[in-house]
């Protein structure tokens, strides 16, 4: 429905003059044009003397729960006996859903899927695998008959309208089979989102309203909570690399490393490296002191592999280094960095890139400590050295990716170990 025949319906229940029309044209927007959800509103604001359409719109716009109060309500229909609205809005669409479910249950199923996720945007590698596009084209078939999601133009994604959004999940609470979509999503996500690298930039960007918005929901078992702190750390790297460190070290610190002590326990590779990345947010941050503090208790659990030459371990310390020069810790920073030096070189070899980083961080021009900060992040999502996957008794935790900042070098003049290899 376009905005002038929205007016107009609006229009048969509540008169608009002037002072309204501005506040009569954001209602119908936000209600998306929708017809029987632009009824329901006008039954409700004319049942209400004192309801205003301002009124209305400011209600709906203030909270999702007052959304769902407001297109859920019984009263509109009793008063002033208007039989043109039968149910209310959430009431009828849930009559769609019920539907739906006896006739096609595997399209009932990824519309409840789809729900889970921010609205807009949707990729279809967030709906099927690839060994099931003849199934998937069968469930989104009738979702889109009935108008429930459309195709976005030139892309393969989805959307929803928030309404049908909003209603479909209280349909799911009702039947009382939220958390298990929510707990879906948050095992799709965290299987589907990529770890950040250069090649992986425009995947990581279309993913992110939707890793946020599985974010936001509340995991409860360990699984839940394992792949929710999965999301967390992909989606913090991410942000890292957009320069939101502050939102990335509360990401680190609520669904990375608070939800993996309680399930692996600190001294897991997967705490620690969630503690690492932590640690880096916060250097990033300019919050030096703490930086130290995370990086020395990084450094603390490396120690038992540090002499055997492991990447992760000179990594860490590496990072300690940085943190201290960004401190001025010039002599510590120093020492530091010469003995890691030495055991990289002894174990790893002069051309390797990590004796390379190390020896870079002995030197004292910014520029190049800058380019030594990108490439000790590399550092912190994995060495990548070997292609190796580690297991829960490795140090490093599983093997990532080699690279998350590319670019960094032309800070240096070529002299790097990034511009130099």
């Amino acid at each position: 429905m376009a905005e002038p025949e929205a007016l107009e319906l609006l229009q048969t229940r509540v008169p608009l003059d002037e002072a309204s029309r501005k506040d009569a044209s954001a209602l119908v927007r936000v209600l998306e044009y929708i017809p029987l959800a632009i009824s329901h509103a006008a039954a409700y604001i004319q049942s209400r003397p004192r309801m205003a359409i301002s009124l209305y719109l400011r209600l709906f716009q203030e909270s999702t729960a007052n959304q769902a109060s407001l297109l859920n309500n019984n009263d509109a229909k009793d008063l002033r006996r208007d039989y043109s609205i039968r149910h209310p809005v959430i009431t009828t669409w849930q009559m769609t859903f019920d539907q739906l479910r006896r006739t096609r249950p595997a399209a009932a199923d990824l519309l409840a899927l789809l729900s889970m996720f921010d609205r807009q945007g949707i990729p279809e590698c967030l709906l099927h695998g690839d060994d099931d596009q003849l199934q998937f084209e069968d469930a989104i078939a009738p979702l889109m008959s009935f108008s429930l999601v459309k195709q976005q133009a030139k892309e393969r994604s989805f959307e929803m309208h928030r309404l049908v959004q909003l209603s479909t999940r209280k349909w799911l609470e009702l039947n009382k089979e939220l958390q298990k979509w929510i707990s879906e999503a948050l095992r799709t996500m965290a299987k589907v989102l990529p770890l950040w690298q250069y090649e992986t930039r425009s995947d990581c960007q279309a993913l992110l309203p939707h890793s946020k918005e599985v974010l936001a929901y509340s995991p409860i078992d360990e699984a839940d909570i394992l792949n929710h702190g999965t999301v967390g750390e992909k989606t913090g790297l991410y942000l890292l690399d957009r320069g939101e460190s502050a939102v990335a070290e509360q990401m680190f610190r609520s669904s990375v490393i608070d939800a993996r002590e309680r399930t692996l326990g600190k001294e897991h590779p997967d705490t620690i490296r969630g503690v690492h990345q932590l640690a880096l947010a916060l250097r990033l941050h300019g919050k030096y002191e703490e930086a130290e503090s995370m990086h020395r208790q990084v450094v603390e659990s490396h120690k038992m592999v540090l002499r055997k030459g492991h990447p992760h371990a000179i990594a860490a310390i590496s990072n300690l280094v940085v943190v201290l020069n960004c401190q001025r810790k010039y002599e510590e920073a120093e020492q530091m960095a010469r003995e890691v030096l030495e055991i990289s070189r002894k174990s790893l070899g002069e051309e390797h890139r990590h004796t390379i980083t190390c020896a870079d961080t002995l030197v004292d021009v910014p520029e190049v400590m800058r380019c030594v900060q990108v490439s000790l992040l590399e550092d912190v999502v994995g060495d990548g050295s070997d292609g190796r996957n580690r297991r829960d008794g490795d140090a490093g935790g599983d093997a990532l990716p080699d690279t998350l900042y590319a670019g960094g070098c032309s800070l240096c003049a070529g002299r790097c170990w990034r511009c130099r290899r």
